[in-house]
């Protein structure tokens, strides 16, 4: 068995000790008895999710666990053949990159990533990996955390956790805390025992019959 897990620095382990050991994708494929292939990455965003999945021959793996990023993340085809991944809240990238493309990018991101343009992208992202992933055992879910007006996802994920204080606005099926929260480390990324809860909801979620 293998199992499939795409999204970004929430399921790549950020902030854990010894992320291989302890991210709930590991957690899961441990129960599972099955082989991890986790290719999230730390700023993913969901364009990145779509690209893996349409690159991927799918028919190679049993499960798959999506985790939704950010809503207002994007990514261009870099001159250098690279894809790069932007937000207009990676300003401070623009001093790092020295990149001119980089740079004007992120400043029109500045401007077409309104609340609605970024609702309406996340909800095309969302349901192209819905049609991918039909028939096949899979699990979307997100961690909402204070982008654009506390809103991080705006889409009926199938869990959604919170793991910031009191987002405005929460979609989907939260789960487990009094207040929607589930621990987190100092940055705003679940924690050891919170990727243990993601493991848990996960694991009971792809042995249910949907």
């Amino acid at each position: 068995m293998k199992i499939y897990f795409d999204g970004c620095s929430h399921t790549w382990g950020a902030e854990l000790l010894d992320p291989y050991k302890s991210r709930y994708s590991k957690i899961v494929c441990d129960h599972f008895n099955a082989e991890e292939y986790n290719i999230a990455k730390r700023g993913g965003g969901c364009q990145r999710v779509v690209r893996n999945l349409i690159n991927h021959d799918l028919s190679q793996y049993d499960m798959f666990v999506i985790e939704m990023p950010s809503r207002i993340r994007f990514e261009y085809f870099s001159p250098n053949g690279d894809w790069v991944g932007a937000s207009p809240h990676a300003l401070h990238m623009k001093q790092k990159n020295n990149n001119p493309v980089h740079d004007t990018l992120i400043d029109y991101a500045k401007y077409i990533f309104t609340e609605k343009q970024a609702d309406s992208e996340q909800l095309i992202h969302y349901t192209i990996i819905r049609g991918l992933l039909e028939n096949k055992p899979h699990i979307i879910i997100g961690l909402d955390l204070h982008y654009l007006n506390g809103i991080n996802i705006s889409v009926p994920v199938d869990k959604l956790y919170a793991v910031k204080e009191k987002p405005k606005k929460l979609m989907g099926k939260v789960l487990r805390t009094k207040d929607n929260f589930i621990p987190k480390a100092h940055r705003g990324h679940p924690n050891e025992e919170g990727h243990e809860i993601i493991a848990e909801d996960v694991i009971s979620w792809l042995t249910t019959d949907k």
